[in-house]
């Protein structure tokens, strides 16, 4: 890596030698400061860093990059003499803490405190919690909120520590939620207690791109584990979107594939959203929740009271196209299987309409399924029949 690094910097003072970027004055300019030219260090210390240790690394990367620890100090003081020179109202005399850290002759001690930044957040600590002339620095408090957001970042990798790294964090301002927020939405979450305590920290803090992200990873999580009660739960918690009409075309499709009918008719907690159907404006969930009626309904023998809730659902123009066959199938049954059961003429009426502005449709769209159009041949012959016969009866009925 030496050897490169030697290279690089002997091809580079080459080009500077022989006037090879002298076309060019920006790049000139980056040339000449990447080869450490002392009046550009200065210029870039005055106008693009705020103090002297931000430029510690560049300027350790430029003069001595194989530095050990130990030779750290006169490098340190070396840069901030740089910096003091180029910063007119820069005062030396003051306390600096990260001269004093660097220039610490006990080596052992700032290897700990590079690879266990716990430690070098105490050290801090400690100096703001004192009476000393240094406890009111700005400086050393910028230090500490610093160390602080490392530390909680640090912390909240750990599975076992990340709500207490969340609250290091949290305790850093805007920088910290922020940094917080991408870690939420990196983090593995290894269950549902887990997951409700980072919905409990979103709502409170108000991270909303964060708590979308734990919903929808528990609403796929539990689509592909089949719990559909629990992925539906945490699909409404986000609101109308993706992930609540994804939860629902999986379960609907599930159900028609697999026959397992009665993982609708399970889904008690529709028992109690009415209201929040209506509230929410979801076509999916509303044809949902008419879907689970149906079946419930269904499963209790109360097919009379299915064809009219059937027939709501095949026309209402809120139900998702995708959903249509399915619906199809249901009257096709009805209308073959269960002639006792009456459908209102009003009903047929209002059904034919629509198969024919559904055949419109298709036809515009360039839908070229011939089992869906023979399908809708069918249930029209159907329905016309059913009409016939119930016109044919009304008389003797009177």
């Amino acid at each position: 890596m030496v050897a490169k690094l030697d290279r690089w910097r002997h091809e580079l003072n080459s080009l500077l030698a022989t006037g090879g970027l002298d076309a060019n004055r920006n790049i000139l300019f980056l040339a000449k400061l990447l080869s450490g030219d002392r009046k550009r260090l200065e210029r870039v210390a005055a106008e693009a860093v705020m103090e002297w240790w931000h430029l510690m690394p560049f300027y350790t990367f430029l003069t001595e990059p194989t530095v050990a620890y130990s030779d750290l100090a006169p490098l340190a003081l070396e840069c901030r003499d740089l910096f003091a020179a180029s910063v007119p109202d820069y005062e030396k005399d003051e306390f600096d803490p990260f001269l004093a850290i660097l220039c610490m002759k006990d080596t052992a001690v700032l290897q700990n405190m590079v690879v266990n930044p716990w430690l070098s957040v105490h050290l801090i600590d400690t100096l703001l919690h004192t009476d000393s002339e240094h406890a009111n620095l700005e400086t050393l408090a910028k230090i500490r909120e610093l160390l602080l957001m490392e530390y909680g970042s640090g912390l909240i990798q750990n599975s076992c520590l990340w709500e207490v790294g969340a609250n290091y964090l949290l305790h850093c301002g805007s920088e910290g939620k922020l940094r917080l927020e991408n870690h939420i939405e990196a983090m593995y979450i290894e269950d549902e207690e887990m997951a409700e305590k980072l919905m409990r920290i979103c709502v409170e803090q108000e991270l909303n791109d964060s708590k979308a992200c734990i919903v929808n990873t528990m609403t796929y999580r539990y689509l592909r584990e089949e719990e559909w009660s629990a992925a539906l739960s945490w699909a409404l918690r986000g609101g109308r979107g993706p992930a609540l009409d994804n939860t629902v075309n999986r379960i609907v499709t599930y159900a028609e594939k697999s026959g397992d009918i009665e993982c609708i008719a399970s889904l008690s907690l529709l028992d109690h959203l009415g209201d929040y159907v209506a509230e929410l404006g979801s076509a999916s969930l509303a044809f949902l929740h008419n879907y689970y009626r149906f079946h419930r309904s269904l499963c209790a023998g109360d097919v009379q009271s299915d064809a009219s809730l059937l027939v709501s659902m095949i026309t209402s123009p809120s139900v998702p196209r995708s959903f249509h066959k399915i619906l199809f199938r249901y009257l096709q049954l009805i209308l073959v299987d269960t002639p006792q059961v009456e459908i209102p003429p009003e009903n047929i009426y209002e059904l034919i309409s629509f198969f024919r502005q559904y055949t419109i449709d298709i036809e515009e769209n360039d839908d070229d399924d011939d089992l869906e159009k023979d399908s809708i041949r069918n249930l029209k012959v159907l329905l016309l029949t059913r009409l016939s016969d119930a016109e044919m009866a009304a008389p003797c009925v009177q």
